[in-house]
């Protein structure tokens, strides 16, 4: 796309709004069409647009066009409930004469009512009305279980020491992280687990015995030895999690994730296994070897850094990464998605923001930018930016979002 056309985005968007075109905008509109005559029986190249977009740093394709116009977008979802007209109407005199009768016969009855209670020392009992809980964003929190199954709710803790494990001492050195250190310098033969898992709207960081860093994500499972033995490195893992593997030649780190292993020596991947049937590790650099438990290691498949390896229905497919923050953004802090279908994002969201999400129509495959979306914001400007396309409608109703078209 040229760039004597900035404004193709807002032109294209005016048109489907029906929104009149200036003289300068209808110009350049046509001289676009003009030079995609195959176009002009076609739907116009929202690709392109995306693209554009992208150049331009925005976190999503419409950002421009809703700034255009000041104006928020309209969206009319149901109402609780029909609110009835209120109609003026004259009222006769001794209605009304009754009515001031009612009235203070109903203040004697009241003030009566309120001296009896007074004189047994009673009060009126209280009405009280339940609201549903905010929606904020996740935040540092998870639950550590001891090798003696004892359970800290480490956010609640002060920073500090925590109880040592073995000949392992563990602390927190800042909020959000939990770190072990083997006082004993050599390994260890004998094992005592430690698991660390985060709920729905958690995330916590970790450094393992061996100086190998762990970036949990929310709603996520890590089970891992306090100190390591001489041959080799092992922990397990439900959810997402990012490592940055400290180096070892003589002892591998392996990751074992449903039926699946990857196996390093000193790397930094993402894995991605909330489900048995659908998972996906990620290589940012050096080497990984991913393959099913029961083979050998000779026998996985081995990925360069900028590849993944996607299990999907029983099959273990190796591609390239597009965009690798897509996949590790969340580590710092931010939703990032290119061309994502809506059920991508919206599997991020409900975990983060702890909701659930609900489908009115078919709108889960719609496709959406966003561009490094802090995730400490609320979730309802997030709702708010997806929205403002006009491709999908958001109600968030309690702990659920309702999305239909």
């Amino acid at each position: 796309m040229k760039s004597q056309h900035p404004d193709l985005v807002l032109i294209y968007y005016k048109q489907k709004d029906g929104v009149p075109l200036s003289e300068e905008e209808q110009r350049a509109w046509e001289a676009y069409r003009k030079e995609k005559p195959a176009l002009r029986e076609a739907l116009f190249e929202e690709d392109r647009l995306n693209n554009l977009a992208r150049n331009r740093q925005q976190m999503l394709p419409y950002k421009a066009y809703q700034k255009k116009y000041s104006a928020p977008l309209s969206i009319t979802f149901p109402k609780e409930k029909n609110t009835a007209t209120v109609k003026q109407r004259s009222v006769p005199t001794w209605q009304i004469a009754f009515t001031v009768a009612a009235s203070l016969l109903l203040c004697f009855g009241a003030g009566w009512l309120f001296k009896q209670l007074s004189s047994r020392n009673e009060t009126p009992p209280v009405v009280q009305t339940s609201e549903p809980a905010p929606i904020t964003p996740g935040y540092d929190r998870a639950i550590l279980t001891l090798a003696d199954g004892k359970q800290l709710t480490v956010d609640t803790l002060v920073q500090g020491a925590l109880p040592q494990q073995g000949a392992t001492a563990v602390s927190m050195p800042e909020p959000g992280m939990i770190r072990y250190q083997p006082t004993n310098p050599s390994p260890v033969n004998g094992v005592l687990m430690n698991d660390l898992k985060t709920p729905r709207g958690g995330t916590y960081r970790l450094t393992l015995a061996d100086g190998t860093k762990v970036w949990l994500n929310a709603d996520s499972r890590l089970h891992y030895p306090v100190a390591f033995n001489n041959t080799s490195r092992e922990v397990q893992l439900e959810g997402e999690a990012y490592f940055e593997v400290a180096p070892d030649a003589k002892r591998r780190f392996v990751v074992h994730y449903y039926d699946q292993v990857a196996t390093v020596y000193g790397t930094q991947f993402n894995i991605q296994a909330y489900k048995k049937d659908s998972n996906l590790v990620a290589l940012v650099e050096g080497k990984v070897k991913v393959g099913a438990e029961d083979a050998s290691t000779q026998n996985g498949l081995s990925l360069k850094p900028g590849q993944q390896a996607l299990r999907y229905n029983g099959k273990l497919l190796v591609s390239k990464v597009e965009n690798m923050k897509n996949l590790t953004g969340w580590k710092n802090g931010r939703f990032v998605f290119h061309d994502a279908r809506l059920s991508e994002i919206m599997e991020q969201v409900q975990r983060w923001y702890d909701v659930n999400i609900v489908y009115l129509n078919d709108v889960a495959d719609e496709r959406f930018v966003i561009n490094e979306f802090p995730r400490e914001y609320s979730l309802q400007l997030l709702l708010d930016n997806l929205s403002a396309t006009k491709r999908i409608r958001c109600n968030v109703r309690g702990r659920t979002v309702y999305i239909s078209k």
